[in-house]
C-alpha cells in the first residue's frame, strides 16, 4: 500500500487512518482529526477503494469518519450524514456548493450556463435533456452538479431533487436486490423530477446495474423529468456500457469543462483562503496557481496543507515556507513542456511529419494539426505569440493569433474537446 501512495502520503495520510468496522459492502475507516477526514476524502478515496476492490470485489465504498469526542456525538444525533449510504437519495445534495461561488472561465463556461440555465427553468428545453457534463478530475463537475441540485430545490418549493454518485447508484441498487426491495429502489429514482448522477463510468462494472440505470433515465426522459449526468469522458467514450445506453446519454446536450487558466484559479485560490483563519499573501497564491495546473482539487489541497500547517506551527505562511512544505508537489508539477514536446505529440497524433507543422505548405492535412500545435503551445508554455511564430517556420503573431481562434471556436463541439485534452494528457504525461 506504501508504493501506491508514496511513503511521504502514506504517513501524513493513510497510516493515520484506523479500520474501525467492514459491513454492507463498505470498509469503515477513522481518521484522527476532520482534516484529515476531508484531505483523504478528496484526495486519496477512489485509489483506496480501487484497492480494496483488488483484494475483494465485495467492497462497493470507503466511508471515512472524524473521532468525535460524546459532546460532538451529542450535538450531532440530529445532522444528517451527507456521506451514509442509508441516507436517502434527497439528502445526499452538499449545499456548500452554488453557482455563487462557481468561478467561471472560457473553459467551463458553457458548462455553467447549461447547468444554470437547467436550473432555473422548470420545463424541459428540447435537446438539452440529458444534460451530459464530462471532463478531467477536479475541474468542477460536482461543483455543478451540486449548485443545480440547490438551485433548483430553492427555485421550486416541493420539487423532487435526487443526487447520487455512480458509486452510490450502485451500491443502493446491490443492497435493494439483497433485500428484495428492488420496486421501491425503482419508485424513489423514478418519483422524481430532477436526477443528479456523478461520475457515470463508474457505473459500467455489473451489467445489471447498467441495464437498471438504463431503463430509470429512459423513464424519467420520456416523461419530461430532467437528467443530469457527469463522467470523465464523452458517452461514447464509456468503456463498458452498451451503445444504446451511450447513445441515450449522449442524446441532449454534451458540453466538456476543460482545464482551468492561470487567471481562474488565482480566483479559486483567493476565495477559499478567505475561509481560513490566517493570511495568506497573495504571492503565495500567484506562485502556487502558476506551478499547480494539472486539476483543482490538487490546487486545493496544496492550499489546505499550507494553511493546515501554519495554523499547527502557529507559524505565518511565506514563500520560503510554501516551498518547503510542498516540495513534492512542485516536483511534480515542475515538468517542462516545451514546443519541441508538443510538435511531436501532435505529429504523432495526426500521422504527419514533424517538420510539416513548421512548413509552408497549406494542405489541410497539415494546416488544422498546426493551429492545433499552436493552440497547445500557447495554453502550455511562457511562450509569446511572436516567440511561437518564430518555432513554426517565422510566421508572425497576428498568424499565430488566427491559430488560436481557429481551435477555440472548434473546442464547442465535444468530441473535438475531448481531443484537445486527451492531447494535452499525453504532453503532460510526456
Amino acid at each position: 500500500m506504501i508504493t501506491a501512495f508514496g511513503q511521504t502520503s502514506y504517513n501524513s495520510w493513510i497510516k493515520p487512518l484506523q479500520i474501525s468496522k467492514i459491513d454492507n459492502f463498505t470498509v469503515h475507516y477513522t481518521a484522527p482529526t476532520s482534516f484529515i477526514k476531508d484531505w483523504v476524502n478528496t484526495n486519496y478515496r477512489k485509489k483506496l477503494l480501487k484497492l480494496w476492490r483488488q483484494v475483494d470485489d465485495t467492497i462497493l465504498s470507503i466511508e471515512i469518519a472524524a473521532e468525535k469526542t460524546p459532546a460532538q456525538v451529542q450535538a450531532n444525533n440530529s445532522v444528517v450524514n451527507l456521506q451514509k449510504y442509508d441516507a436517502k437519495p434527497s439528502d445526499n445534495i452538499d449545499n456548500r456548493f452554488s453557482f455563487d461561488n462557481f468561478i467561471v472561465s472560457q473553459g467551463n463556461e458553457l458548462a455553467f450556463l447549461a447547468a444554470k440555465q437547467l436550473a432555473t427553468n422548470d420545463k424541459v428545453t428540447p435537446g438539452t435533456n440529458p444534460l451530459y457534463i464530462h471532463g478531467g478530475v477536479g475541474l468542477g463537475k460536482t461543483h455543478l452538479l451540486n449548485a443545480i441540485a440547490n438551485q433548483y430545490k430553492a427555485e421550486f418549493t416541493g420539487k423532487k431533487v435526487v443526487y447520487l454518485t455512480a458509486e452510490k447508484f450502485l451500491y443502493k441498487f446491490v443492497r435493494s436486490l439483497k433485500e428484495q426491495k428492488v420496486l421501491a429502489f425503482k419508485d424513489e429514482l423514478r418519483d422524481t423530477d430532477i436526477l443528479l448522477i456523478d461520475d457515470v463510468q463508474f457505473i459500467s462494472s455489473k451489467a445489471g446495474t447498467r441495464e437498471e440505470f438504463y431503463h430509470t433515465i429512459n423513464d424519467l426522459i420520456d416523461n419530461n423529468k430532467k437528467v443530469v449526468i457527469a463522467g470523465d469522458r464523452c458517452p461514447h467514450k464509456l468503456e463498458g456500457f452498451e451503445e444504446r445506453l451511450r447513445s441515450r446519454l449522449g442524446g441532449g446536450l454534451v458540453v466538456n469543462i476543460g482545464d482551468t487558466d492561470e487567471a481562474q484559479r488565482l480566483a479559486i485560490l483567493q476565495s477559499k483562503a478567505k475561509q481560513f483563519c490566517i493570511n495568506i499573501p497573495n504571492e503565495v497564491l500567484e506562485f502556487l496557481a502558476n506551478r499547480i495546473t494539472s486539476n483543482v482539487r490538487e490546487l486545493e489541497g496544496a492550499l489546505n496543507r499550507v494553511a493546515a500547517h501554519a495554523q499547527l506551527v502557529g507559524r505565518g505562511v511565506t514563500m520560503q515556507s510554501t516551498k518547503g512544505l510542498l516540495g513534492d508537489v512542485l516536483n511534480k508539477a515542475a515538468k517542462i513542456i516545451d514546443v519541441k514536446l508538443i510538435k511531436a505529440a501532435v505529429a504523432n497524433e495526426f500521422n504527419i511529419g514533424i517538420t510539416d507543422l513548421s512548413s509552408k505548405s497549406r494542405q489541410k492535412s497539415v494546416v488544422e494539426p498546426r493551429h492545433m500545435a499552436v493552440y497547445l503551445c500557447t495554453k502550455l508554455t511562457s511562450m509569446s505569440l511572436p516567440e511561437i511564430g518564430k518555432s513554426f517556420g517565422g510566421r508572425d503573431h497576428t498568424t499565430i493569433l488566427h491559430s488560436v481562434k481557429k481551435i477555440q471556436a472548434k473546442l464547442k463541439d465535444a468530441d473535438f474537446a475531448e481531443q484537445v485534452d486527451g492531447l494535452v494528457d499525453i504532453i503532460k504525461a510526456g
